[in-house]
């Protein structure tokens, strides 16, 4: 019946030249050019999303304007007709949502985009709507806010003004011509941020915010004809100032390639990249569904063949890859890159252009067209399952892409079917054919990301370009052999015992071997499941000698494929398979995390029988990831957060020996036949591990994949333990300041420490105070003090160390006023420590982590951690989820004492200040 369906189905939209709209979308436009598009959607219950779109960016601005669009995002955080000056956000925080995650904004060059997440609870919808009724037609612009916010904009201009923008700078006009794109930058002139008087940022608002440029995605629990009724209601008083349109989204069209280098004094990887652009108005009919998958094929193709040559001996390219984005709402551009360690430019850059034209000239082989085509199904069934609990905020933003990229947001039970069709239809003539379309644009740019600048010769690099095309001579030879995962079937083992706890819906299974498994059964994401397993040791059990290639481990071995497979006979073996595997290594635990969908439970359980028992590390793999990290440690001082960071943790840490960082000469010294050894080590005894499954998935499948897998594991005594002895570190109030930025910002940090026993409710009181503190500090020192641009705050209790907790407060903003802004906080901590929280601090923050606990229960990772703390610490977990109770436990008193407490202990205070600065 099901297969009936899906040939009705794609017979139907297939025969259509336009893509059929989602059936549950409901779109409509107010008189006034007001448009809304709204989806019915339960997952999670009682919540809506919003996306506020206003058709107009920096391409709006005027000379004397540039920067103000982004402006105005700002401004309306900063006073509207029904909430003056930081009501809004103080409002939205008391019911439990938090600034910069449920509320948020952003502003690009063609468009400006609001969010809110909204609980479904008492009038919190209509306040909802009044909000953004608020910021369509109601922004005050209070000239005093304005002033205020002008240096939070400033501070934001700083933090952007890093390697990367910089780059962006240097090559943005290679890539949009003389159009307006090059010079509107979002982030805008430092002069018209400035200097520039609150009326043009009226002017740009009232020209651009208008009804007609404006559409509202609605998504979630809510009934599709009342909201609509609300929005007519809310939205259709607002009125058009003016019809003039918007400015041309389009880019000049080029049929020359044009090419540059560009440099960074902070940039610490090469890449040459080969950009060809391509028109592109959307996908709206079948004909460009059509094309988007054959260039998708295509692409994904080129990277699976991409990766298998780079672990040939003769590789000079450290990476090689092909993807294709959308440059702007007319144009799409598909990118070749090749990083290179510097001596190599010339090399790589020849090899990549080999490698294009190798498939340009004689196309790709059926075998990898065959393997993508598995990928891309692969991709599309688990979409189709997951239809019914994909959330709202996943659906908003698909929504949204469609409306920002001119598509049609397609049905998905229909996009299932024509996906699958399609898959069927297109041959390999069409992809190879699409591919060479693909190289013989014209419209290219070349590009060169360098550390070391260099002069650039048009005709040398064409000729390099056409030599390295007239070498290709054959296609790549197809070598194949019969494959399968396990050489020999496994016998499935007893479960000695099976035990259900109802409360907590978790199962707990022993295997003849003594290993135990911790199951959860859920719905919540269907065709998702979880595996994690955990052992106690970790680096902290190995001597300091070992730890070199014991950090380095688990990356080779797991790059390197287990059993007699290759890396690209593993991916070919797992190309229509959601698997993913990884084993680690951290400083207190050897840990297994995986992932994979319902079907391919077994698939992964195989997997990790596989490098339990036949880890082994490929030479090409050793040479390649060696060859990496070599051009990486010699570069990576020129990034100053890497090098602050290095020297930092050598003065507070004393130079003590187990804090590693890469140099030439340590991954010279890595010895792959001692990572092995170690590797192999730490997961010789499988009892020693605590098995935790989550997802959808039956009681008697895992029971069947675990009797098979890891009941055949090996077993053995252990006989390490975590080393909880806290590393020695500079006690008492420590200052370390250094002169590494090239740009004029400081980047600042306290970090407080003491000790700290765990309990429940200390870590829960700690929890509060740190959302409580960052609240008080971004009022402070960004609202308030227009210093920053943000401010962040992390607190924890280290569980594994005897009685070590930390608090690190992090924020950047101009050297000249940073030693204000570090006396302000160090004061507001005084403060927070004397008086503590006020009630309704304490209160908002509890509304917060209910709201926040209530929908993590419907979330696999949320019960992943959940059970593997249990594991990890022999916490309760019946206790854990009494999680309101808990919360509500927490005092004033209580968040107050943990303040005291860890802020009158050690504070080691950081700051990276620009070059030439004076300590």
């Amino acid at each position: 019946m099901h297969k009936f369906l899906l040939l009705l189905l794609s017979t139907l939209f297939l025969g259509a030249s336009t893509l059929p709209v989602e059936k549950a979308l409901v779109q409509g436009t107010l008189g006034n050019g007001f448009s809304y598009s709204i989806l019915h959607n339960e997952k999670p219950k009682d919540t809506v999303e919003f996306r506020f779109l206003v058709k107009a960016g920096s391409l709006e601005e005027e000379d004397d304007q540039r920067g103000l669009a982004h402006f105005v995002e700002h401004m309306a955080f900063n006073g509207t007709q029904n909430f003056k000056k930081n009501e809004l956000i103080s409002y939205l925080e008391s019911i439990g949502l938090k600034f910069g995650g449920d509320l948020n904004a952003n502003t690009g060059f063609t468009r400006t985009l609001y969010k809110l997440s909204v609980p479904l609870k008492d009038n919190h919808l209509d306040t909802a709507l009044t909000i953004l009724g608020d910021w369509a037609g109601g922004l005050l612009f209070n000239p005093d806010e304005y002033e205020k916010e002008r240096g939070v904009m400033l501070e934001e201009k700083r933090l952007r003004n890093n390697a990367r923008f910089r780059l962006y700078l240097q090559y943005a006009p290679l890539l949009y011509g003389e159009s307006k794109y090059a010079d509107r930058i979002v982030i805008g002139s430092e002069e018209v941020i400035k200097h520039s008087p609150v009326q043009r940022a009226v002017d740009f608002y009232e020209k651009w915010y208008r009804p007609e440029l404006m559409h509202l995605v609605v998504v979630g629990d809510v009934n599709v004809t009342q909201m609509e009724k609300k929005i007519k209601k809310q939205f259709s008083a607002l009125t058009n100032s003016n019809h003039e349109k918007p400015i041309s989204r389009l880019i000049p069209e080029n049929n020359e390639t044009r090419m540059m280098v560009v440099s960074d004094k902070e940039l610490f990887e090469n890449a040459a990249e080969v950009y060809y652009f391509e028109r592109h108005l959307g996908t709206r009919t079948l004909a460009e569904k059509r094309e988007d998958v054959v260039t998708w094929l295509a692409q994904n193709m080129f990277n699976l063949e991409a990766k298998k040559a780079l672990l040939k001996p003769k590789s000079k390219a450290l990476g090689m890859s092909m993807r294709t984005q959308t440059l702007t709402p007319h144009k799409k551009v598909h990118t070749f890159v090749a990083t290179y360690n510097t001596k190599e430019r010339e090399a790589a850059f020849s090899q990549l252009h080999a490698f294009m034209w190798q498939f340009g000239k004689f196309g790709f082989d059926a075998s990898t067209l065959k393997r993508a085509t598995k990928q891309l199904l692969k991709r599309n069934e688990d979409a189709f399952k997951s239809i019914q609990t994909t959330e709202s905020i996943t659906l908003s933003s698909q929504l949204f892409q469609s409306i920002e990229h001119n598509s049609t947001f397609v049905d998905r039970e229909a996009d299932y079917a024509i996906v699958k069709t399609l898959a069927d239809e297109i041959t390999l003539q069409e992809v190879n054919a699409r591919f060479r379309e693909i190289l013989n644009i014209q419209d290219r740019v070349i590009l060169f990301k360098s550390t070391k600048k260099f002069e650039l010769d048009k005709q040398e690099v064409l000729q390099q370009i056409k030599k390295a095309k007239e070498e290709v001579k054959e296609a790549p030879k197809v070598e194949k052999r019969d494959l399968t995962l396990l050489k020999k079937p496994l016998t499935a083992k007893k479960i000695l015992k099976k035990s259900f706890d109802e409360k907590a819906g978790i199962y707990t299974y022993t295997l003849e071997n003594n290993i135990t498994v911790l199951f959860k059964p859920t719905d919540f994401r269907k065709n998702e499941v979880l595996l994690s397993a955990v052992s106690h040791g970790g680096l902290s059990a190995l001597p300091t000698e070992a730890l070199n290639d014991a950090k380095k481990m688990s990356r080779w071995v797991m790059q390197s494929a287990p059993s007699d497979l290759s890396p690209d006979e593993m991916r070919e073996l797992l190309s229509d398979k959601k698997v993913q595997v990884n084993f680690s290594l951290s400083r207190f635990y050897e840990g297994i995390n995986a992932v994979s969908s319902s079907k391919d439970l077994e698939s992964m359980m195989k997997m990790i029988y596989l490098y339990a028992t036949t880890a082994k590390i490929s030479p090409n793999v050793d040479r390649q990831l060696r060859n990496k990290d070599l051009s990486l440690a010699e570069e990576s001082d020129r990034d100053p957060a890497y090098k602050f960071s290095k020297e930092m943790n050598k003065f507070y840490y004393m130079n003590n020996p187990r804090i590693l960082f890469d140099s030439k000469e340590s991954i010279n010294d890595l010895n792959t036949s001692k990572m092995l050894s170690i590797f192999k080590e730490k997961f010789k005894a499988m009892n020693h591990f605590d098995y935790i499954i989550v997802g959808d998935v039956t009681a008697e499948e895992v029971e069947k994949q675990i009797a098979l897998t890891l009941a055949n594991l090996a077993t053995s005594v252990k006989n390490e333990s975590i080393n909880a002895t806290p590393y020695s570190y500079k006690t008492g109030f420590q200052k370390f300041v250094k002169a590494l930025n090239t740009s004029n910002i400081a980047n600042v940090g306290l970090k407080y420490r003491a000790p700290l026993e765990y309990s429940l409710l200390t870590d829960s009181a700690l929890s509060m105070m740190k959302d409580i503190l960052t609240i008080r500090l971004r009022n402070l020192i960004r609202e308030e003090k227009s210093g920053t641009y943000g401010v962040g705050v992390s607190c924890n209790i280290i569980r594994e160390l005897e009685k070590t907790a930390s608090c690190n407060i992090r924020f950047a903003s101009d050297p000249a006023r940073k030693d204000e802004l570090i006396t302000s906080i160090r004061q507001a901590i005084v403060q927070f420590v004397k008086e503590g929280p006020t009630s309704l601090e304490l209160k908002n923050v509890k509304t917060k982590y209910t709201l926040l606990y209530k929908k993590a229960l419907k979330n696999n990772y949320f019960w992943q951690e959940l059970i593997l703390n249990h594991a990890k610490h022999g916490d309760d977990i019946h206790v854990l989820l009494d999680f309101e109770k808990n919360i509500e436990n927490v005092t004033q008193k209580d968040v107050q004492k943990v303040s005291e407490t860890l802020f009158g202990g050690d504070l080691l205070q950081t700051e990276r200040m620009p070059k030439g600065s004076k300590k």
